[in-house]
């Protein structure tokens, strides 16, 4: 049976962020120089990832919501989103091995609300409620500190009047989210105190900018993460936002399947990637022919230098790890392309770097019953779909999900940057 072509576009900035991979790091660290019988503890989840937070389950690690959880003397973690200065005393007094894996990015928040306090002002904090990351930047200021949390615009007309005040924001949040609450505060509040620079981390930034490039293309784009991440769902919003025909969000190869199946497009002789502004049909601004190697980030090396208000710093180490399940295509049909293309207004979207890989899987995954696969591959036969592991997902998974398409179309793979 000749399988039906599918083209699928991977952004570039994907998978764990810096902090993330810094943090499971830690812990793998923690639960590899523990003794036998002897447990590691979280406080709270270390990744807002159920697939991630089972695997060290089974390696002994015990999440906990309260440090008075945690026996005497044992070791504590404290996730990426770091915790409140409470938290910290009953670690102290509970004579508990901490170690701090919150995000430096986060750090740097914390830092900015805590000199806003020292300056008598009231401190915003632009986030949702209930968040971590949002209680344990509030949990850095003092009870008699006037904290007030905003996560929508509209609220703030029913905040306050006080004389001084600054602001800060959760680190996961959009831009367009911050910027619409944070004109609404200086509307009201003149006087507001601006941060040093934008508390928006960087990782989020792009992977929220790289999925708004790819899904105007896109039959439907499908987002690897967890309903509890707020990152994986906003990347979700912003790919629907940005023009993508249907968004999904995922946890792993089986939910990614059930979606799939439900959710075939109508077989029209309209066709996403066939739009004339579509990655691949760009004009040609450079092309060369190459040999090129399916590429997955290989290790992420951190530098934290978190001094005073300063952002901290980040080297990544990226190097061409071929996958098993994957083989480069002869080298008359790789093109690896600089493409650029001018939008109405005038602003420029790269695609650099881009090629286009053909896969032959090696991995066994259950392939679908024959009713099914016709059924589906007559549907999205043609069509072409986004996928992106988020900021709190493993890699893994993505590699999972090529294997099993690949085993029912003729698969062709565009990573745009």
């Amino acid at each position: 049976m000749t399988k039906g072509n599918l083209k699928i576009y991977l952004p570039k900035e994907r998978g764990f962020c810096f902090g993330v991979n810094r943090a499971l790091k830690m812990l793998e660290e923690a639960v590899g120089q523990s003794l036998p019988g002897e447990s590691v503890y979280v406080y709270h989840p270390i990744i807002h990832n159920k697939e991630v937070i089972r695997s060290f389950e089974k390696k002994g690690v015990v999440f906990v919501d309260k440090a008075e959880q945690v026996p005497e003397g044992a070791v504590l973690l404290f996730s990426a989103h770091g915790v409140g200065k409470e938290v910290e005393k009953t670690a102290t007094l509970r004579r508990l091995k901490v170690i701090d894996a919150t995000c430096p990015f986060v750090k740097k928040v914390h830092l900015c609300a805590e000199r806003l306090e020292k300056e008598g002002r009231a401190v915003f904090i632009i986030g949702k409620k209930g968040h971590d990351e949002v209680v344990g930047t509030k949990g850095r200021l003092s009870p008699s500190c006037p904290v007030f949390i905003v996560e929508k615009k509209e609220e703030v007309a029913f905040l306050p009047f006080v004389d001084k005040a600054g602001y800060v924001t959760q680190t996961t949040l959009t831009p367009a989210q911050t910027k619409e609450i944070v004109a609404a505060l200086k509307e009201k509040y003149p006087f507001l105190e601006q941060t040093e620079s934008d508390n928006i981390c960087q990782a989020t930034l792009q992977r929220q900018q790289n999925a708004a490039t790819v899904a105007p293309f896109c039959d439907a784009f499908f987002v690897i993460g967890d309903e509890s991440s707020s990152n994986s769902v906003k990347l979700k919003d912003t790919a629907l936002k940005a023009g993508a025909k249907q968004a999904f969000l995922v946890e792993n190869l089986k939910g990614f399947k059930k979606v799939f199946l439900q959710n075939a497009p109508e077989n029209t002789s309209e066709n996403a990637h066939m739009s004339e502004n579509a990655p691949g049909s760009f004009p040609l601004v450079k092309e060369e022919t190459r040999t090129a190697l399916f590429s997955f980030p290989a290790e992420q090396k951190v530098k934290d230098s978190v001094t005073s208000l300063g952002s901290p710093r980040c080297e990544s180490e990226f190097s061409s790890v071929p996958f098993g399940s994957f083989k480069p295509a002869p080298v008359s049909s790789l093109t690896s392309s600089v493409l650029a293309e001018s939008d109405e207004k005038g602003s420029f979207v790269s695609l650099a770097s881009s090629a286009i890989y053909e896969i032959k899987s090696e991995k066994a995954f259950p392939p679908m019953s024959p009713g099914q696969e016709g059924k589906v591959a007559s549907k999205w036969a043609g069509k072409s779909i986004g996928l992106m592991t988020s900021a709190s997902a493993p890699e893994e998974i993505l590699r999972e999900i090529l294997s099993f398409l690949s085993d029912e179309f003729a698969v062709q793979i565009r990573e745009i940057s």
